[in-house]
C-alpha cells in the first residue's frame, strides 16, 4: 500500500466493493484487495460498504422470515437471528 498516492474511485471499484461487502467480506480484506488502507477504503467507499451490508442483512432476514413462515426449525432461525444481533421473540 503506497503512501501519499491519492486514490481516485472508479465505477469498477465501486461495484467490487459493493459486491464484496454484500457477501460479508471484512473491510480489511476488501482494502487489501484494492491495495489500500482500511481508512482509505472507508473514506472513498463508505456508501458502498454500508449499502452492501444493509442489502446482505435484508436478504438474510427475508430468507429467515420466509423459512419461519413455512415452519422450518425455529431454533435454528432464532440462533441465526441472535448471531446477526437482531433481537426476536420466537
Amino acid at each position: 500500500m503506497a503512501q501519499g498516492i491519492k486514490h481516485i474511485p472508479d465505477d469498477d471499484n465501486r461495484k467490487l466493493v459493493r459486491s464484496l461487502s454484500t457477501v460479508g467480506t471484512k473491510y480489511e480484506d476488501i482494502a487489501i484487495k484494492l491495495e489500500m488502507s482500511s481508512d482509505t477504503l472507508v473514506k472513498y467507499y463508505k456508501k458502498e460498504l454500508d449499502g452492501g451490508r444493509i442489502d446482505a442483512n435484508a436478504a438474510i432476514a427475508q430468507s429467515l422470515f420466509t423459512s419461519a413462515k413455512s415452519g422450518t426449525n425455529l431454533e435454528i432461525l432464532k440462533q441465526t437471528y441472535i448471531r446477526l444481533c437482531i433481537r426476536i421473540d420466537l
